[in-house]
């Protein structure tokens, strides 16, 4: 999957855990997470958003519309440098092996050797 490709999963089933340690999400206090264009929205049990900022760290499972569950971790969060908008957010995403428990990295970088997912 390129890095700039739509991620095109199915269903963010469940917010795992955030790490590093973060004690602004705690492992059961989600709502609900939503992708508004190209940013991840999560919302806490409290009605706390999460920044894009308090990203990086956190865990999900999301289905791939077969009946798995994947378990994903965003790992970085910034603007597309080459939106003249601004509007465009861009991950980097691991996945976590369901053998071995090792991460890593969930796409292949684009033509221009960019180490992050968009959309």
């Amino acid at each position: 999957m390129n890095r700039r490709a739509t991620i095109g999963l199915a269903a963010v089933a469940l917010l795992i855990s955030a790490g590093p340690p973060s004690p602004a999400v705690p492992q059961t206090a989600l709502r609900s997470v939503e992708v508004d264009g190209t940013a991840f929205r999560i919302t806490l049990a409290d009605g706390h958003v999460l920044g894009q900022d308090e990203l990086p760290g956190v865990r999900l499972m999301i289905g791939d519309g077969s009946g798995r569950q994947r378990a994903i971790r965003i790992d970085a969060v910034e603007r597309d440098p080459r939106d003249p908008d601004a509007e465009i957010m861009l991950y980097s995403l691991s996945e976590q092996d369901a053998a071995s428990g090792e991460w890593r990295d969930l796409c292949e970088p684009d033509p221009t050797d960019d180490a992050s997912a968009s959309r």
